[in-house]
């Protein structure tokens, strides 16, 4: 078992043969639109991040980088946003980025960022498991990989009261009243089209809001602890192919697994979050079978480098 397991983890798998890992992962059922009790349209998922080391937890790059800084991950990542906006210049318009966009571009091109990606395929984070300790393993040493599986159901309900919260508060400290007028008349009435539209638009508004935070509302979600799921805004060819989203971090007085810990497990008893240990014996079996299902280099970073790791690929699981 791995040296210590997250206390929001329920559940820990270990899996010694491609039977088990496909069946395991296999199960979980893909995205669907769904209708609530009380009319809302939601999207339930589990999403899907693998990673080199079942040691290794649920750590945003900012996190790791601010323990060598004299600065806290919050501080730290308004630095790099700052000095990125500023040189990048040279190679991107930025001019119309968000502040999200930016993260997200910063997160593409390798620079730390407070955004862990996630896929909505529990196959391609199976790949991009096994993929990262053939990248990072010294000497022959191999670990497990882990392959987390978190309900995004369960972190959107966690966060929507915590963010409701802090919106009052904001507003209570205004001196601004957050009530709404509500109108009777048929002609006023939602219809699904406009539920999907204004979801995206509070979903838009939101993660800018929380990345942006300062004031009663860094409290509150300081003392709620806050963790969003983000869809990318557009998507570029790497996170179309590789079914990408993010999960960020609200609360800036926490690490993401504390504020992960703190809105989801008080909140619901039945297994959200899922890790599954894969046994480095099977890392070329599991691989083969990936390649046949078109889950390789190339199909997941469709450019000339992922050509060049597909062609690599092809030497070490066909040629040798």
């Amino acid at each position: 078992m791995a040296k210590s397991i997250p206390p929001f983890c329920q559940r820990v798998h270990v899996l010694k043969d491609w039977r088990h890992v496909r069946d395991a992962l296999q199960r979980f059922p893909p995205p669907a639109l769904a209708v609530d009790e009380f009319g809302e349209i939601s999207e339930p998922a589990w999403i899907f991040r693998g990673v080199g080391s079942r040691d290794y937890g649920l750590t945003p790059a900012i996190e790791r980088e601010a323990r060598q800084a004299s600065l806290g991950w919050p501080a730290l990542e308004a630095k790099l946003m700052e000095e990125f906006r500023f040189r990048a210049g040279l190679y991107l318009d930025l001019r119309n980025e968000s502040d999200f966009e930016l993260l997200a571009t910063m997160q593409h091109y390798g620079v730390p960022t407070r955004l862990l990606d996630f896929t909505l395929s529990p196959l391609i984070a199976l790949y991009f498991a096994i993929r990262a300790v053939q990248r990072t393993s010294k000497n022959g040493t191999v670990k497990f990989a882990r392959v987390w599986a978190i309900s995004s159901q369960v972190i959107r309900e966690a966060s929507g009261p915590a963010i409701t919260q802090a919106r009052a508060a904001q507003a209570k400290h205004d001196g601004r009243s957050e009530s709404h007028s509500v109108s009777l008349s048929p002609c006023d009435a939602a219809s699904d089209r406009d539920a999907i539209i204004n979801d995206a638009k509070w979903t838009r508004n939101t993660v800018d809001h929380i990345i942006a935070a300062d004031g009663a509302f860094r409290s509150s979600l300081n003392q709620t602890g806050c963790i969003f799921l983000a869809p990318p805004t557009s998507a570029n060819a790497r996170l179309a192919a590789q079914q990408g989203l993010f999960l960020l971090n609200g609360a800036h007085s926490m690490s993401f697994e504390e504020s992960l810990k703190k809105v989801a497990n008080a909140r619901h008893t039945q297994p959200w979050c899922e890790a599954f240990d894969i046994s480095p014996q099977i890392f070329e079996e599991i691989e083969k079978h990936l390649f046949q299902m078109n889950i390789h280099e190339q199909s997941l970073f469709p450019d000339v480098l992922g050509l060049a790791g597909f062609m690599n690929q092809r030497i070490r699981l066909h040629w040798s």
